[in-house]
């Protein structure tokens, strides 16, 4: 049975900053970090750009990772 309300811990905003002129690129940044090796910090650097696309209000963009 699926819980009625997803149980998964609140997110805390990113606590720095990244200019938005380098969020724009976040798509060559992700096809960067997915074309080197797939590591542990690999997938902790996906999480980290997902987060602060998230807390720029870049949902979709988010999403895809």
């Amino acid at each position: 049975m699926t819980p009625r309300t997803p149980n998964f811990t609140s997110v805390q905003p990113p606590s720095t900053s990244i200019p938005p002129e380098s969020l724009a690129k976040w798509a060559e940044i992700a096809a960067m970090v997915i074309s080197s090796p797939l590591i542990t910090e690999t997938s902790a650097a996906l999480t980290a750009l997902g987060d602060q696309l998230l807390a720029n209000d870049c949902v979709e963009a988010a999403h895809a990772w």
